[in-house]
């Protein structure tokens, strides 16, 4: 990204909020077409990040050269809009193309919208990271880039407060960049069947008993399928309502088999 453009991305002007009209425009359509691209069998997994398109963009108004992203597999508005990636790249990933030309984040390693930074050189040297906008390497696990998030967090006090650190200008300017964390709502909820049933284990949404499944152990809730995973017991029970959580997710889930 120019210092051009940079200043244009900080600034509300009328050609820079076109810009975001179009980086949002883009990144939906992206999700769009590579959910169609997964649902049709052409990839083999993706998740995207459709509806949260406004407040990535005003993160990435306010992310400097120098900070560092510590987020998860939604963010795909965000790197686009900071000039971190590609719509090209996104869907190297999204193929598991090998080529690190194409998919410069894991080298088709790592699943869909899995973003990192490239540290080093050809040369194998450090790259100049306070004149870049870094991120962290994602992982999969909701929840597991907070620790990471912290740890950078502590890396920039060490900068500022640290003598020995402060030759280091390639990784921080006197710890003055900020450390930037995304998550999700199903980083702080069980993925267990719990999720949509009340404590008495009736479902909040068709009021059916589903407490003899508490029962049960986390391991043998889940099963495995080719269409994803889905709840056991909701194919040995009948099937609930139409309006149950989990019956939405049982068709939505089936369906493609």
């Amino acid at each position: 990204m120019t210092e051009q453009s940079e200043q244009l991305r900080t600034q509300f002007t009328r050609e820079s909020i076109i810009e975001d009209y179009r980086v949002a425009f883009r990144s939906r359509q992206a999700s769009l077409i590579g959910r169609k691209e997964v649902l049709t069998g052409k990839a083999k997994f993706g998740i995207f990040g459709d509806g949260k398109e406004v407040a990535q963009l005003a993160m990435a108004r306010a992310f400097r050269k120098g900070d560092w992203r510590s987020g998860y597999y939604r963010d795909q508005t965000f790197i686009l809009a900071t000039g971190m990636g590609t719509l090209d790249e996104f869907f190297a990933q999204l193929y598991a193309d090998p080529d690190v030309a194409h998919d410069p984040w894991s080298g088709g390693r790592s699943m869909n919208a899995h973003f990192a930074s490239r540290l080093l050189n050809p040369d194998g040297s450090w790259k100049n990271q306070t004149d870049a906008y870094n991120t962290s390497a994602d992982v999969s696990p909701t929840g597991s880039q907070m620790p990471r998030l912290l740890g950078i967090a502590w890396a920039s006090k060490l900068y500022r407060e640290v003598d020995l650190f402060k030759s280091m200008t390639q990784f921080s300017r006197d710890g003055d960049e900020i450390a930037w964390g995304t998550s999700g709502t199903t980083t702080t909820a069980s993925r267990s069947p719990t999720n949509f049933r009340s404590p008495r284990g009736i479902c909040r949404s068709c009021s059916r008993d589903f407490s003899a499944t508490r029962k049960r152990s986390r391991a043998s809730t889940f099963t495995r399928s080719r269409a994803g995973t889905i709840p056991r017991y909701a194919k040995r029970t009948s099937t609930p309502p139409p309006s149950c959580a989990w019956s939405t997710f049982r068709r939505s889930s089936t369906s493609s088999r």
